[in-house]
């Protein structure tokens, strides 16, 4: 009887004290308002923001369509005066870009490029980056489509990153054998 009250007792004072370190692990209010707004995000906010008088670095106007940017990554207190550009937009970025993607495409496939957004991508450091995200579609002469979105450097056309990756594959209608291997491992072919 007084091995199931040691028990007991020993349960509750171990269910008292995981309430209590729970408790006092919990952000109160106040103690929020003393961190700094950078400690604050979990996720950099997106600012829309009109780019104007622009770093001394960047010498090529801004096209007209591209002079309201997006900006991904914290903006330091400074704003985008407090930011070094490590490059300046470049009017030929979707060239380079196709150029690129045409290398590893079929010489007869279609690519077309639709601009989505034009931004700045912001660094720790209190360095950017102009970047531009575009939706690709790749029209393959047998059909297929692929469709994907990417961030792209606005001077040198490279990718940064691709997201969103969409690739259709050929899904044979009832009835239809599609070409492939059999479960033996022997290539079917359809008529």
């Amino acid at each position: 009887m007084k091995v199931k009250h040691g028990i007991f007792i020993i349960t509750a004072l171990l269910i008292l004290g995981a309430i209590v370190f729970f408790i006092n692990q919990s952000p109160k209010p106040e103690e929020n308002k003393s961190v700094p707004p950078q400690v604050q995000r979990t996720s950099a906010p997106v600012i829309k923001e009109e780019v104007e008088g622009l770093p001394e670095a960047t010498t090529t106007p801004l096209p007209q369509a591209t002079k309201t940017r997006s900006i991904l990554g914290a903006l330091p207190q400074e704003g985008l005066k407090g930011l070094r550009f490590l490059n300046t937009p470049n009017g030929e970025w979707k060239e380079k870009y196709e150029e690129e993607l045409r290398r590893f495409q079929d010489p007869e496939s279609q690519i077309e490029l639709t601009l989505q957004e034009s931004g700045i991508q912001t660094f720790p450091n209190k360095t950017a980056i102009y970047i531009e995200k575009v939706l690709v579609i790749i029209r393959h002469p047998n059909g297929k489509e692929d469709s994907f979105n990417a961030l792209v450097n606005s001077t040198t056309g490279k990718v940064i990153q691709t997201f969103n990756f969409v690739k259709r594959d050929d899904i044979p209608r009832r009835g239809e054998e599609k070409q492939g291997l059999t479960p033996t491992g022997v290539i079917r072919n359809t008529p």
